[in-house]
């Protein structure tokens, strides 16, 4: 963030808390954007299709650049619409997806790191006035990402476990 917003900000005493609030609004969007992809995930694991499909994106429809709000009642309208299967499959996806949000709102565990990454890129955009790509934002996250902090991730964690597995060291401090 501090590469990519007016350095005013950055030099400020409010920059972490403005830091915090912005990760936790992302959270928050990228949660119910998630829940979603995982309903349709455990839908195709039980029926063998997925009634939203691959081409499922981000898009205005639904979500706000600037607030960072997902319209979930757009967002479903929106899945209904573009839908390859019929009502009743969506149907399930949805009722699996508002029960997947109450299960699991204030948490991360329906976070896709793309979905994320895109809601970030696509909020830095509006902000900055320019187009900043999901790609970019991905590249510079990973740069800016101390040892220690990927340590504490899930992907940190089974690089971890594959390098014990296979005892080559993949963190070198």
């Amino acid at each position: 963030m501090a590469q990519k917003i007016d350095s005013t900000l950055v030099n400020n005493d409010n920059f972490g808390a403005y830091v915090d609030k912005l990760r936790e609004t992302i959270r928050a969007a990228a949660s119910k954007i998630g829940a979603f992809r995982a309903a349709d995930f455990c839908y195709r694991q039980i029926n063998g299709k997925s009634p939203i499909g691959s081409n499922f994106e981000i898009t205005d429809v639904f979500f706000n650049d600037e607030d960072l709000e997902v319209d979930v009642d757009a967002l479903v309208n929106s899945l209904q619409r573009s839908s390859r299967s019929t009502g009743y499959a969506m149907e399930e996806v949805i009722t699996i997806a508002h029960r997947l949000r109450g299960e699991f709102e204030s948490g991360w565990q329906l976070c896709r790191g793309h979905d994320l990454t895109e809601i970030l890129s696509r909020h830095l955009s509006h902000t900055l006035g320019r187009r900043v790509r999901r790609k970019e934002v991905e590249e510079d996250l990973r740069m800016a990402c101390e040892l220690d902090t990927l340590y504490q991730t899930g992907f940190g964690n089974r690089l971890k476990e594959i390098s014990k597995s296979l005892g080559i060291p993949i963190f070198v401090a």
